[in-house]
């Protein structure tokens, strides 16, 4: 600056501002290095805010073209069927139930094409109601006219169609378990699970609806919506299988798949009354599933079969469990379907409990859980009180260390620029709380609410690879724990309730009820759901009277269980590991004993 600008300067604005401008600019050029350092912080958080827009403009993108495809592709089928104008015999087709579908197919009485625009038009149908369905898969016509050229039945499950959880893999469809950042991932095969229904002769034909990142028993993304319970649609129908659990429900399907890594499939059953089987983590392959069902190391993901129908499950579960199975995946323990195991005329020795000790059930749930011992005990089986060891320890530290031990990170890292939706936005602020904060904050909160310091002191613990090894070896002695207190009372399955309430409000999203459930993914022991009852009027009056809410769950439990009435109750059957056979026979002696149960 010339001495001639800064006379005029002076003039114009007077001393104290040019001596200021003068101060400053002499400071920064004698601190360059100041300068330069501030000069490149800016930079860099503008590079930051600039990729921060530039990736959720481009996860925006992706869902927004994924969700249009998608509802054009359901509209375009939706149009065809309207063509053919076949509903009265579509509805004949899907009055059958599941041994007569699978009988007619077999003799070629119904042909498989006719059976599929049966179930396309009431999937569809359904689905404008409650948004259970997110593509159509097209080239399920193709292999129903393959099923109907052939002489001979292509399979024990010739021309039967088959939906499936959107985070199943198929061919040419993006899988993409409710995270935008998958939206445009093409899958270039399908997983071995589709791949063997195809060689057995089921015809998939729909991709059903999860929660994003199928941590939840809500079932909503930010792709395709939210998809709400057919029985009471201010309810939800669970998750992660929650799109299957409303299909199936409602008859828009017969049988589906799923993956259960905390109740997954277990729990829309319980929600939508239908049944569902949970093998042994390694019983059926995971091989080619999406990568986010794979985690968390230490807990195994379950593929199983949800129907309306125990029939329906036995046979998919022995049907895949054949050589084919044993030879495409060289992980699977060669053990087919155990016939004799299933088929025993043996009495069994059955425990049961109505609480696990950490979650009191409703009093719907309780009732649930006698009904099918005195329904076992009629088919002259010993049932005998008994209580898993240590529940509140098994999810507080073991299950949730387990699940988000590494701090949340392989959580947020598949929702990084995402859309939260309210599905995994509990989880996702939580986790978003610094670590030193949540410590503070739970050790305040630990004398006067121990339930709500537990939930946010979760995935603190394991702060080094000798955390994760302790806690791996904590899980083992635990399971070794349960297995000996079964072993001690000689028993040769377990039955409890699937849930501690019926089907919950649309806003809960907290997976601290889902410890009835989620108890046999952490001790990885095959288990499945069955429907036995409903909710009474008198049920509801006792949980307003008599339920013990006594801590935050509990009254959680109570306030959102409230007006149940009518809708389905489950229990769940469990058995030991690679002996599912046990479970899926007393699931279906309960049946053939309480009768066959419609959710409609």
């Amino acid at each position: 600056m010339g001495k001639y600008d800064v006379d005029e300067l002076v003039l114009k604005y007077g001393s104290r501002y040019v001596t200021k401008k003068l101060s400053s600019e002499v400071f920064w050029k004698e601190h360059w290095v100041l300068s330069c350092t501030v000069g490149t912080i800016g930079a860099v958080c503008l590079g930051q805010c600039a990729n921060y827009l530039y990736q959720w403009y481009r996860l925006y993108t992706m869902r927004t073209l994924k969700s249009e495809m998608a509802r054009d592709s359901k509209t375009v089928l939706r149009d065809n069927l309207a063509k053919m104008n076949s509903k009265a015999k579509w509805e004949h087709i899907l009055c059958q139930s599941f041994e007569e579908l699978v009988e007619k197919l077999q003799s070629q009485q119904l042909k498989a094409v006719d059976v599929l625009h049966a179930f396309q038009w009431k999937a569809l149908d359904v689905d404008t109601e409650i948004n259970c369905v997110t593509e159509p898969i097209s080239g399920a016509e193709a292999v129903a006219l393959e099923c109907d050229r052939s002489d001979v039945p292509l399979g024990p499950l010739h021309g039967i169609p088959v939906s499936l959880e959107e985070c199943l893999p198929i061919k040419g469809y993006v899988s993409t378990s409710g995270a935008s950042k998958y939206a445009g991932d093409v899958c270039s095969k399908d997983c071995l699970v589709v791949h063997l229904l195809k060689k057995l002769g089921a015809v998939p034909f729909m991709k059903t609806n999860v929660p994003q990142v199928v941590l939840s028993y809500q079932c909503s993304n930010p792709i395709f919506g939210r998809t709400v319970n057919p029985l009471d649609v201010s309810r939800t129908p669970g998750g992660a299988a929650g799109g299957e659990g409303a299909l199936i429900s409602v008859g828009g399907s017969c049988l589906g798949f799923g993956t259960d890594v905390c109740g997954g499939i277990r729990i829309p059953a319980s929600m939508c009354g239908i049944a569902s089987f949970k093998p042994t983590g390694l019983r059926l392959s995971r091989s080619g599933i999406h990568a986010s069902s794979k985690i968390p190391p230490q807990i195994f993901t379950s593929i199983g079969p949800l129907a309306r129908d125990v029939k329906a499950l036995v046979m998919a579960t022995r049907s895949l469990l054949g050589p084919e199975l044993f030879a495409a995946d060289l992980a699977i323990p060669p053990l087919p379907f155990n016939t004799g195991l299933f088929e025993d005329n043996r009495k069994l020795r059955i425990g049961y409990y109505i609480h696990d000790g950490y979650v009191q059930p409703v009093p719907a749930c309780v009732r649930a859980v006698e009904l099918a011992k005195k329904a076992l005990e009629r088919q002259g089986h010993t049932l005998v009180p008994w209580q898993p060891p240590r529940v509140k320890y098994a999810m507080e530290v073991l299950f949730v260390n387990a699940m988000i031990g590494d701090h949340g990170r392989s959580f947020f890292e598949e929702i990084r620029h995402d859309k939260i939706d309210s599905s995994a936005g509990q989880l996702y602020y939580r986790l978003m709380i610094p670590e030193f904060v949540r410590k503070i904050i739970s050790n305040m909160l630990r004398p006067q609410c121990p339930t709500v310091s537990k939930m946010l002191s979760a995935g603190l613990r394991l702060g080094s690879i000798y955390d994760y090894w302790v806690l791996s070896g904590m899980i083992d002695d635990y399971k070794e724990e349960f297995l000996l207190k079964w072993q001690d009372s000689e028993l040769d399955a377990v039955i409890c309730p699937g849930f501690a309430t019926p089907a919950l409000s649309n806003e809960v999203s907290s997976r601290a009820m889902s410890s009835y459930p989620a108890l046999y993914n952490l001790v990885d022991f095959p288990a499945g759901s069955i429907p036995i009852t409903r909710v009474t009027a008198a049920d509801d009056e006792e949980l307003e009277t008599s339920y013990p809410a006594t801590d935050l769950i509990s009254k959680l439990v109570r306030r959102f269980a409230s007006g149940s009435e009518n809708l389905p109750v489950n229990v769940q059957c469990v058995s030991l590991p690679w002996r599912g056979e046990v479970c899926l026979r007393v699931m279906k002696e309960l049946q053939d004993e309480i009768g066959q149960f419609s959710s409609k």
